[in-house]
């Protein structure tokens, strides 16, 4: 388990499945994902760019090759969302351990919101599931091959359709 490195020094009685990241470090973390080869324009894919300040806690820039602008969020799933980043964060770190209504509750958003998010997110992650190009040499370490449902119990419906299918097959 990776400790974060503020572990030690949040309170005692700190909740730490409701740890939500401020906007500024969320904001910080995302700019470190989407501009990890540097700002690039969305558009021309120019690197001659120019910053043009801060909107709230997104920055807005301006390509110097199209005259374009564009923002952190332009062609995300984040753009034109009134959702806070800690929230979409938090959304996205909790969304397999938790439920819609229970995110919703917690973060005080409406169902409707949280879900939307939700979606956003697992229609994108579904979109973009490429399978990876291996080449070279490849280990496998251990491997699991299933020899059969011996072991298995069946329901009272599949042994129903089993004695069917045997007494049709002894006729």
């Amino acid at each position: 388990m990776l400790v974060h490195r503020y572990y030690y020094m949040m309170p005692k009685s700190f909740d730490y499945n409701l740890f939500i990241p401020n906007n500024e470090l969320a904001m910080g973390f995302f700019r470190s994902i989407r501009w990890a080869d540097g700002i690039r324009c969305p558009f021309c894919n120019s690197d001659d760019i120019h910053n043009r300040g801060n909107r709230n806690d997104n920055r807005r820039y301006t390509c110097k090759d199209c005259g374009i602008n564009f923002n952190d969020f332009t062609n995300t799933i984040f753009h034109k969302s009134k959702v806070p980043m800690g929230v979409m964060l938090y959304i996205l770190m909790n969304l397999r351990n938790k439920s819609i209504k229970q995110l919703s509750e917690e973060l005080e958003f409406s169902r409707v919101t949280i879900a939307r998010i939700a979606n956003k997110f697992r229609s994108t992650i579904l979109k973009n599931n490429e399978d990876p190009n291996i080449s070279g040499e490849i280990e496998f370490d251990e491997m699991y091959i299933s020899s059969g449902e011996k072991g298995i119990k069946k329901t009272s419906h599949e042994k129903e359709v089993l004695k069917d299918e045997e007494e049709e097959l002894t006729q």
